[in-house]
């Protein structure tokens, strides 16, 4: 019987993918954790349904029921609804144990969540940092000539996208490049150049708001004019906030990035 349980799509797939999500501590993998606390939750209903499928009932054994109430969180209401429905079945063992785990696991989450590195992506009514463009830390993205300011991105604020001010300098040239599941959206603060996308090619100005879809082969060029202020998203974020911090570090916005854009630090006369 434990052998069946091991070679369902349960088991095999999904619950190992759910685990290793949740119990990752590396702040790269938070934005897994919502799909991971969703898919918990979903295997609990789909372990309950699954036992009571695939095993005659002549088989069966009493449920185990889990009695460490100190690990029950307010929110947790609906995870003990199925546990207390199930409890007034039977199951086979394994299906048991397994049960108990997911139950364990989203307790764990569900108590440890609003004070770990989780909390924003679980709870979104708790509110987000505030931040100054004064504050933001550039950085030029690797073999190109733009820089890209973060202002939110899943490795400092666990949020799923990454967002910024890209500054693309004179002449710069993007090189044609696709994002496999991403939108990428550009609203053009000011300045203006060629956006590209499959082989056409368009004028963008300030005022302008781009969103080129997943798979498309796009990028943004300049002129050599001005600097093109944008800014820009990525969601979901796909490695690009990685990929971004992998340029060289260009420090604060510049001054005259200031002044563009709200007016602060401008050069008198």
């Amino acid at each position: 019987m434990l052998d069946d349980w091991q070679s369902s799509p349960v088991v095999g797939n999904l619950l190992p993918a759910a685990i290793t999500a949740l119990l990752a501590g590396a702040k790269k993998q938070a934005v897994l954790a919502v799909d991971s606390w969703q898919n918990v939750q979903a295997s609990i209903g789909m372990v309950t349904s699954a036992a009571h499928d695939a095993t005659p009932s002549t088989q069966s054994e009493p449920v185990l029921v889990s009695t460490d109430s100190s690990a029950q969180a307010p929110s947790s209401g609906r995870i003990q609804g199925t546990v207390s429905t199930v409890s007034s079945t039977r199951m086979p063992q394994a299906a048991q144990q397994l049960l108990k785990q997911l139950v364990d696991i989203s307790h764990w989450m569900t108590n440890s969540a609003k004070k770990g590195p989780f909390a924003k992506m679980l709870f979104p009514d708790q509110c987000v940092v505030k931040k100054t463009l004064a504050e933001l830390s550039a950085f030029q993205l690797p073999n190109q000539t733009n820089r890209l300011a973060l202002m939110f991105d899943p490795l400092d604020h666990e949020v799923p996208f990454t967002f910024g001010l890209e500054i693309f300098e004179r002449s710069h040239k993007t090189k044609p490049h696709t994002h496999a599941v991403s939108h990428e959206l550009f609203f053009i603060l000011a300045g203006d150049g060629i956006g590209f996308c499959d082989g056409d090619s368009f004028p963008v100005a300030a005022g302008d708001v781009v969103v080129f879809p997943p798979t498309s082969l796009h990028g943004i060029d300049n002129g050599p004019n001005t600097k093109m202020y944008c800014l820009e998203l990525m969601l979901p974020n796909d490695m690009f906030a990685e990929f971004v911090r992998q340029g060289q570090p260009t420090g604060k916005l510049q001054a005259d990035d200031m002044c563009i854009m709200i007016a602060q630090g401008c050069a008198s006369g």
